[in-house]
Order: structure tokens, then sequence, then C-alpha cells
């Protein structure tokens, strides 16, 4: 019911495309394709979504809430998701004048993709580790 309600008030300019494998060219042709992508959640890291949307050059609305603006700095509109006309206003200034994205996609680039979370993994075990073996623990 909730997607025909979804269906319903998209009307003929939403696009429902079903379920794309993660390891499709598909996804990142839809991302890039897409001309916002919407995320107005009340709990929401930033929301891979939002990452690969951003990185494929799709301007992003999403949640003022939690963390997003660390990662998306001004490079995103912001919106609370308990205020329908706030996202709409929102999805409408990001339609009618589209941002230029390069910021947002060298951003996400520069900081967030996996390998910077491997690298900060391992460093992260590698200083606790170290701190053990100070401490005279086995490593």
């Amino acid at each position: 019911p909730y997607l025909e309600q979804c269906k319903r008030e998209g009307g003929p300019n939403a696009h429902f495309l079903g379920k794309i494998d993660h390891r499709s060219p598909l996804l990142e042709s839809a991302y890039a394709a897409a001309s916002v992508l919407v995320l107005p959640s009340y709990i929401e890291t930033p929301g891979l979504c939002a990452l690969e949307a951003g990185l494929a050059g799709t301007p992003l609305v999403v949640t003022e809430l939690g963390c997003t603006r660390e990662y998306f700095g001004e490079h995103a509109a912001y919106v609370h998701p308990s205020d329908p006309e706030g996202i709409r206003a929102a999805v409408r200034k990001v339609l009618d004048n589209p941002p230029d994205t390069r910021p947002l996609r060298e951003r996400i680039h520069s900081r967030y993709l996996w390998r910077h979370a491997a690298a900060a993994t391992r460093a992260g075990y590698e200083k606790a580790l170290a701190a053990r073996a100070e401490r005279g623990g086995a490593t």
C-alpha cells in the first residue's frame, strides 16, 4: 500500500525503478540521470545512497538532523523531515536552479570512498595495537 501511495503522490514525474543490483552500471547511470536525490529522514547517517548520488553528480536534499552537514558541508540543501513544505521548496529550488555539483563530487571523492574508510579503520587498529604493545600486552 505504501508503494502504491507513493506512486499516486509522485504522479508522472516520479519514476520507480525497482531494485538495481549494487554492482550494476545501471545504478550509477540512474544516480547520474536523477535531477535530485531526496533523503529527509529522521535518523540517518549521510546514507550511502546520498554519497553515491553525490559522487555521480546528483544534487542532494537531505535531512538537517544527524551528521549530514559534516559530510556534505555547503554542497547540499538541508530540510527537516517533518516539514513537507520545506522539503517541497528545497526540491523545487534545486530543480529550478541546479547547483554546480563538482565541489560535492570532489568532497566525497577526497574523503568518503571505501578506500578512505579502510585506511582509517586500519590506522585505528594499528594505533590500538601499538598502545597495547606499549602497555606490555600481546600483539
